[in-house]
């Protein structure tokens, strides 16, 4: 699927469509982030978010092109990630794929869609999450899934199961398939909305 009307700012790391700014999911789900990283030094968490940024961009190399030229911090979750691309044998619709969900009017950039069991086009595709954190937290990655798979749901398209990949530094990753539960997204969209209305007063 591609939302070729969509556009994205890299800089602001903003999404707009016709001109209209959408907000994205992680931006949308600020209110379960603060909770989980609330304590933690801003140094430590714009480090983990830079090599985080430059992990996706490496796995993306690989899959697009097959090589990646990854730093020391790097290469470790590179491994990990060549080992469950060979694990699993996934076959990607969608590799960063940006899109919006047509009805709410949110946007963000999926990491993988495709297939990770044998291809049936009557069941639906696999969507897949990314993370090179420290530590693998489901409930926010099961919201945060849930609503790159419910974009898709509102293009047509039909969403078989979710996963979370965890990468880890010493070349190992966790993967696990993750339970389809939008409410939670849901409820911090009301919030937001709540919000954005408050600061127009």
């Amino acid at each position: 699927m591609q939302a070729s009307q969509l556009q994205f700012e890299e800089e602001r790391h903003i999404y707009t469509l016709s001109g209209a700014i959408l907000p994205s999911v992680t931006t949308i789900m600020r209110f379960m982030s603060r909770e989980l990283y609330d304590g933690i030094p801003f140094d430590t968490l714009q480090n983990a978010a830079d090599r985080g940024t430059r992990v996706h961009s490496l796995t993306e190399d690989f899959d697009r092109f097959g090589f990646y030229e990854a730093a020391e911090d790097t290469a470790g979750y590179l491994v990990a990630y060549e080992k469950f691309i060979s694990d699993y044998q996934p076959e990607w619709t969608g590799i960063e794929e940006r899109s919006y969900h047509k009805n709410l009017m949110y946007a963000g950039t999926v990491d993988r869609i495709g297939y990770l069991t044998p291809k049936d086009d009557t069941c639906g595709i696999d969507v897949i999450d990314l993370k090179a954190t420290r530590v693998f937290h489901p409930v926010m990655l099961q919201t945060q899934v849930s609503a790159y798979g419910e974009i898709y749901k509102s293009h047509g398209q039909v969403i078989r199961n979710i996963y979370g990949l965890q990468l880890k530094p010493d070349g190992t990753y966790f993967f696990q398939k993750l339970q389809y539960d939008f409410k939670p997204f849901l409820h911090c969209l009301a919030i937001h909305n709540l919000m954005a209305k408050e600061k127009k007063v």
